[in-house]
């Protein structure tokens, strides 16, 4: 286990106490910055999104102003193009109601358009609006209403880009999600078909009469509007759930909404799908409407500021946490300073005593004793650095007095072994019971057994000079031996060599004959191959002539076929024009009444005679074909013919290159045997070449060691007499 720890201990042992505190506090506080510093970004991310989602209501909300002023001036403009010229003045308030709408929405886009990319497309969109404005009233019924429909498209396309642009689409909480929902899709959705209804059910009002497409357009659009309310009823009971303080305001106007949208159903379905005569007045509609209208604006009126509100103290919450997380952290990191320092400062005043007693005791003073306050490992530190003070000062005593009892013994010692170094050797020291007697027991039992050492070494090295003497006359005899040797093994290698050369030479020759013979036998072999396919690709010839000639044949038959209906079709086109030719007659008879009947009588007759000289050609043809199909069998016949021939000539072919590969086959196996045979005397050759190499050089290696050996009893013989001079200064008792 303390293996694990190793690095961190090798690095603490080598930093002080503040570098050690100072780390500490180092790699506890960065976890701690790291987790603020990504909390404070992820808060500060998490505030800039709810901000911009802020910034896409202040932008919309204007919008829907527009929406709403554009969608009453165009009811206004429909009904002055209708003849009702009193609307005349509600015109001129609603276009300065749209001029405040656009001035409003140049103010907040002038703010806001750059950060939601909104600008261009508000450009766009306002030069459209003021467009309309100004050429509403010069146009048809019909092309108003598709104009303003087609800005009011625009403009819901532009909250939905908005919305987009500003995060609100995103939304992840509950209550704000829904709220956008409403805003940005369910009402503007709402509003946009209730517009489109406006046109066609004034004309059904107008004409007393529904068409089936009618009809079908106001069922699709009811049931559009049915399943938007539903979707808002869902949106507002999860903002309810979700947000019970929001709701109040919202579902007060949500209740106004339902209300009319029931009577707006109620309508709808009453007096128009379900009822068999058109009831309903066009003054009675357009208060419908116009109240459903405004209900769904004043819908979108609480339900902005209320997700406004959301938004808001959804970042002060962010807020309030990021100030309660940061003050923890600071009041966390200054009490780890604060017992840091406390550490820091009861450490430090440890380390300075026991400092102050280690001076004390280098100078001498072992009767130092350490006092600390601490009951940590420090205090047992200094308890054992007393102990140790106390046991080394009554050592240093015992040691002073024993360092002087052995000074003397070896002065004494030293005294007696100082004719040593001479090579007196008729002397031993004397054995006392100090220190130094075992050293001059020691001493005594050395200089009797160096004594026997000379002796021996004197005898040797006579020995040796008379033997290596000896040794030496003998060792350059056997080196002239050798190199005699040495000259006679050369020779022989040389002749080796030349021997393998040609034996190689016969072998690669051997291997060259024996490639060419498998290439012989190959080719054989392909020609074969091609042999036996040309002789299949023939019999396959064959087949298909003969059925050709079998087809032909058919062919010839069916012509004949062809000839009999022919002769059949002649023998109708005979009878018609007969036909043709007595009804002519009796048209004749007929005088004014048959007239009719005799063109038609004429017309059969020239289409008979057409009949016939079109059966006379096609029997022509058929005789033709029938010619050239018997010389086409014929052909067929000979090609057969020359097609056996040829097959024959192939076998023939086929069998003589068989035995040609026979005879190629017999031919290699003979050159691979004799290329067998000259690889082997080859290798046998390079074996004897490497072998009379090996004795070569072993015999130059004798040698050499030889005349090495003999140098080597040379030095031995003047090493002998080194040594006879080396122990000629000892001196030998008796």
């Amino acid at each position: 286990m303390k293996l694990l720890f190793l690095p961190i201990i090798a690095l603490m042992n080598r930093l002080n106490y503040p570098l050690k505190m100072l780390l500490i506090l180092f790699l506890f506080g960065l976890p701690i910055i790291t987790v603020m510093t990504l909390l404070y970004q992820q808060v500060e991310k998490s505030i800039t999104f709810y901000k911009s989602e802020q910034q896409g209501v202040e932008y919309i909300t204007p919008l829907y102003s527009m929406l709403e002023h554009l969608v009453e001036h165009g009811s206004i403009v429909s009904d002055i193009l209708r003849g009702n010229h009193s609307l005349k003045k509600d015109l001129v308030e609603i276009q300065k109601k749209l001029d405040a709408d656009i001035q409003a929405i140049d103010a907040v886009d002038h703010k806001l358009g750059a950060t939601l990319e909104a600008t261009s497309p508000w450009g766009l969109l306002r030069n459209r609006v003021l467009k309309l404005r100004t050429e509403a009233a010069s146009l048809s019924l019909d092309k108003n209403a598709k104009a303003h429909d087609a800005v009011i498209n625009d403009i819901l396309s532009f909250i939905i880009l908005t919305a987009d642009n500003s995060n609100l689409t995103l939304d992840h909480d509950i209550d704000s999600y829904y709220a956008m929902d409403t805003i940005t899709t369910k009402l503007p959705a709402l509003t946009k078909i209730i517009t489109q209804l406006d046109d066609v059910i004034l004309k059904i009002v107008a004409n007393k009469n529904m068409t089936s497409d009618d009809k079908t357009a106001l069922i699709v659009n009811e049931g559009l509007v049915n399943s938007l309310m539903d979707s808002i009823a869902i949106n507002m009971r999860k903002i309810a759930e979700k947000n019970p303080r929001a709701a109040h305001k919202i579902n007060t106007r949500y209740a106004v909404l339902a209300t009319e949208y029931n009577k707006f159903s109620d309508i709808m379905k009453g007096k128009l799908i379900n009822s068999t005569e058109i009831t309903l007045t066009s003054q009675e509609y357009i208060v419908i409407n116009k109240n459903m209208r405004n209900s769904v604006f004043r819908l979108h009126d609480v339900l902005s500021p209320a997700l406004n509100e959301m938004l808001t103290v959804r970042i002060s919450s962010y807020r309030n946490d990021v100030l309660v997380a940061e003050g923890s952290i600071v009041t966390g990191l200054i009490l780890v300073i604060y017992v840091f320092f406390g550490f820091y400062f009861s450490v430090s005043n440890a380390t300075t005593a026991l400092k102050q007693a280690a001076e004390r005791i280098t100078r001498g003073d072992f009767s130092t004793r350490i006092k600390i306050e601490t009951r940590d490992e420090l205090a047992t530190v200094a308890l054992g650095f007393d102990n140790m003070t106390q046991k080394i000062g009554g050592l240093l005593t015992k040691s002073q007095d024993e360092n002087r009892s052995n000074q003397e013994a070896i002065l004494r010692l030293l005294d007696e072994v100082s004719d040593l170094a001479d090579g007196n050797l008729t002397r031993k020291p004397l054995v006392t019971a100090d220190v130094t007697g075992a050293i001059a027991d020691s001493l005594g039992y050395a200089i009797e057994t160096l004594r026997t050492l000379v002796g021996a070494i004197n005898t040797t090295a006579e020995q040796v000079a008379t033997g290596a003497t000896a040794t030496q006359e003998k060792a350059l005899q056997l080196t002239m031996a050798s190199d005699r040797q040495a000259q006679g093994i050369n020779t022989a290698d040389t002749a080796v060599e030349e021997m393998t050369k040609s034996i190689g030479r016969v072998s690669r020759n051997a291997v060259e004959s024996s490639s060419v013979a498998k290439k012989s036998v190959d080719i054989a072999k392909r020609g074969a191959q091609t042999v036996q396919g040309t002789i299949q690709g023939m019999e396959t010839i064959r087949e298909q002539i003969q059925e050709t000639s079998k087809r032909i044949k058919r062919l010839g038959e069916s012509s004949q076929e062809i000839g009999e209906i022919v002769g059949l079709i002649h023998s109708v086109a005979y009878q018609t024009n007969i036909l043709a030719l007595n009804a002519a007659i009796q048209a004749a008879m007929a005088g004014e009444a048959g007239r009719g009947f005799s063109v038609v009588a004429d017309e059969v007759q020239r289409l008979s005679k057409r009949v016939s000289n079109s059966a006379k050609q096609i029997e022509n043809l058929v005789k033709t074909i029938q010619a050239d199909a018997s010389e086409a069998v014929i052909s067929m016949e000979k090609s057969t013919s020359g097609v056996v021939s040829g097959t024959r000539l192939a076998q023939d072919a086929g069998k003589a290159l068989a035995e040609i590969e026979t005879v190629s086959i017999n031919l290699d196996r003979l050159i691979e045997g004799i290329s067998s045979a000259a690889r082997e005397q080859t290798d046998t050759a390079g074996t004897v070449s490497h072998l009379m190499k090996m004795i070569q050089d072993i015999t130059t290696q004798t040698s050499q060691g030889t005349k090495q050996a003999a140098a080597s009893i040379g030095e031995l013989t003047g090493m002998a007499g080194e040594l006879k001079k080396s122990v000629a200064g000892f001196k030998l008792p008796g």
